[in-house]
């Protein structure tokens, strides 16, 4: 049997984790659905819009892992020739905005109270691709000059 202390514990952070989804999830819809608004996207109620981004990042949350690997796991078999150099943050950004457009085109299919364009959904897939690539850019940048970073990540 669990102890009380240790299962609270267990479900603070889990209940943490989902609001800190959500609210990701909520700031990237807003973002996202004001680009897409001026490209034709349409929807019938508020709790339709954020459903649709909702739905969209759950699907693409596995895929997510997959759009990280693949440059990662070019510039080990040396395909590409440096890990934080333009190339590889190129394909990361064309890979992770391919894949969001993707998803977010198969909840379009599903949800007959949203509809969103071609152009909406590659044009704001786009723009937060370039945002997250620039910061995990940032991020990488300032893991290497404090010297967190080995010789062999």
């Amino acid at each position: 049997m669990m102890q009380p202390p240790r299962i609270a514990g267990g479900i603070l952070a889990t209940v943490l984790a989902a609001a800190l989804f959500f609210v990701v999830v909520g700031i990237c819809a807003l973002f996202q659905g004001g680009v897409m608004s001026y490209l034709g996207f349409e929807y019938e109620s508020v709790g339709a819009f954020f459903l649709f981004f909702f739905l969209g990042y759950l699907i693409c949350t596995p895929f997510d892992f997959i759009v990280e690997a693949i440059p990662v796991a070019l510039f080990k078999i040396g395909v590409l020739k440096n890990e934080g150099g333009v190339g590889f943050y190129a394909l990361h950004t064309v890979a992770d905005a391919l894949f969001t457009a993707g998803c977010l085109a198969v909840v379009d299919a599903f949800m007959d109270s949203v509809s969103a364009s071609w152009a909406a959904l590659a044009v704001s897939s786009l723009a937060l691709a370039v945002v997250d690539s620039w910061i995990d850019y940032r991020f990488m940048k300032r893991l290497s000059d404090a010297g967190e970073m080995g010789a062999g990540n």
